[in-house]
């Protein structure tokens, strides 16, 4: 998704989600391939999602180049090693306490 924030008569000054929320869903379901969460709904993983998202930085970029700077930045290690502490520190949370009661039969 692109989020247009400012538009003037020649800029256009846009941000990026849909790199990083790619990038984070596609760790998200890694993450929860390998590990056992006390829950790993649907409104769990929005959870995950939104606490890890709101923690790892913001892209912005005004032009085509902008755009594919943003996304070949986005693929470097620190970045993806930003992602994945922040999967595993929000599904942690989110585990530990979750914002629905647990069936302990599943």
């Amino acid at each position: 998704m692109e989020l247009t924030i400012f538009k003037g008569d020649e800029l256009t000054l846009c941000m990026s989600l849909r790199i990083t929320q790619k990038q984070f869903q596609q760790t998200l379901q890694n993450y929860l391939r390998n590990n056992v969460l006390k829950c790993s709904c649907e409104r769990c993983q929005a959870d995950i999602m939104a606490l890890a998202l709101n923690r790892l930085p913001a892209r912005y970029y005004v032009s085509s180049r902008g755009e594919i700077m943003t996304q070949w930045e986005s693929q470097a290690l620190p970045d993806q090693t930003r992602i994945i502490t922040e999967v595993v520190r929000a599904a942690q949370q989110v585990s530990a306490t979750p914002l629905h009661p647990v069936n302990s039969f599943s």
